[in-house]
């Protein structure tokens, strides 16, 4: 046991050590750097005017909307909310919680969509537009080495402690 336990701090050792730090550069073993991750979590829009402020979201093929007045952010409730776009047009139904949703496939497609969205409360009307950007992919983690180095020590681990629990059983 006290071999394999030499063997794990012996790879955590390595592991540590192969990372570069800021400023430092390990040479040939330097690896071609991760992409930088610039997208939100869902693709989303913002737009403002005097009376309004918007917020869009693309949440599973459908646009929510969040529609609050500017003045002192409260929720606007019973508004009619239309969108459109080259790929959509439609009225938004409002939810329970406060948002305005609307089906919206044609959006699920990665690229820039401009929309306007046309606004209409008891006391107020307006137009407000913005581009919604849906990324072409999501910056994956599969690429890095300290997570395959990560997991390989964990099955290692857990390979040593059932060797070592089965051993003592018998």
């Amino acid at each position: 046991m006290k071999y394999f336990l030499a063997a794990c701090a012996a790879w955590g050792l390595w592991l540590a050590s192969a990372q570069a730090h800021d400023g430092h550069d390990h040479g040939a073993l330097t690896q071609a750097p991760l992409p930088v991750a610039t997208a939100t979590l869902t693709p989303r829009m913002e737009a403002r005017s005097a009376d309004f402020e918007l917020l869009a979201t693309l949440e599973a093929g459908q646009l929510v909307v969040w529609l609050d007045r500017w003045a002192d952010n409260a929720p606007v409730a019973g508004a009619k909310v239309e969108v459109e776009a080259a790929a959509l047009k439609g009225l938004l139904a409002p939810r329970p919680d406060g948002a305005y949703v609307l089906a919206a496939p044609a959006l699920s497609v990665a690229g820039d969509y401009p929309l306007v969205f046309s606004i209409e409360t008891a006391d107020a009307g307006d137009l407000l537009n913005g581009v919604l950007t849906v990324p072409a992919t999501a910056v994956s983690a599969t690429g890095n080495p300290v997570l395959w180095s990560a997991a390989a020590l964990a099955a290692i681990l857990l390979l040593g402690i059932l060797w070592f629990w089965r051993r003592r059983r018998a």
